[in-house]
C-alpha cells in the first residue's frame, strides 16, 4: 500500500471544486492566499443590516431614503472609486455635513453578523493539506477571534491585517503584499507554522 504523502486530500474531506494540485502552475506552489469578505466569509447579512441602519440614521438626520436609494448610492460611489465607500455613500444622501459623522457612527458594520460560507471549512482543510494558507485581510481588530470561533485558524499560516497607510490589496485581484509591515497575527492568535 502506498504511503500518502502531504499532497493527498485529507481522508474524510471533500476535494475542493476546481482545484487540481497536479497541473504544472499548482505543482510546485507553496503558498494559497486568500481574502475574507466575500471569499470565505459571507457578508451579506452584516451588510444588509449596515443598509437598514444607514436607512434609520438617514432619516433621523437628514430625510427620508429607501433601501434602494442607499444601494444605489453604494452603486454610484463604487463606480467612483470612493476610497472611504460608506462616507462617500452618506454624503450622496445627506446634505448636511454636520450630520454625517452621527450617520456613519449610528451606522457601523455589524461584524458580528458575518459567518464563513457552507464547506469553508472542509475547503481550507483540504488546501491546508497541500499548501500552507495565508489570509490577507483588512477587516477590523478581532479576525484571529472570529477565525478562531468559526474553526478556521488552525489551517491558517500567516493572517496579515492591513491597515490604512501600509501594504494594500492589488486592484489586480492577486493579493500580493507589496511590503510586509502589516500587523502579523502573533504565535498565540495565528498558527506557528512556517513555510518549508
Amino acid at each position: 500500500m502506498m504511503e500518502e504523502s502531504r499532497s493527498s486530500v485529507t481522508p474524510g474531506v471533500t476535494p475542493a471544486r476546481g482545484i487540481e494540485p497536479n497541473k504544472p502552475a499548482m505543482r510546485d506552489s507553496r503558498w494559497l492566499f486568500f481574502d475574507l469578505g466575500n471569499t470565505q466569509i459571507s457578508e451579506e447579512t452584516a451588510w444588509e443590516s449596515r443598509i437598514q441602519q444607514l436607512v434609520c440614521s438617514l432619516k433621523r438626520y437628514s430625510r427620508r431614503r429607501s433601501v434602494e436609494d442607499v444601494r444605489s448610492a453604494f452603486r454610484e460611489a463604487s463606480t467612483e472609486f470612493a476610497p472611504r465607500l460608506v462616507t462617500r455613500v452618506i454624503e450622496k444622501l445627506s446634505d448636511d455635513p454636520e450630520h454625517h459623522k452621527l450617520i456613519l457612527a449610528e451606522a457601523r458594520y455589524p461584524k458580528e453578523l458575518e459567518t464563513p460560507y457552507e464547506g469553508v471549512d472542509q475547503t481550507i482543510r483540504a488546501l491546508s493539506s497541500r499548501y500552507h494558507i495565508g489570509v490577507i485581510t483588512n477587516q477590523p481588530v478581532g479576525t484571529a477571534g472570529r477565525l478562531m470561533k468559526w474553526g478556521l485558524m488552525p489551517f491558517i499560516s500567516i493572517c496579515p491585517l492591513l491597515r490604512r497607510g501600509g501594504p494594500r490589496k492589488t486592484g489586480s485581484g492577486d493579493f500580493r503584499v507589496r511590503s510586509f509591515p502589516g500587523r502579523l497575527c502573533t504565535a498565540a492568535s495565528c498558527n506557528d507554522r512556517r513555510p518549508a
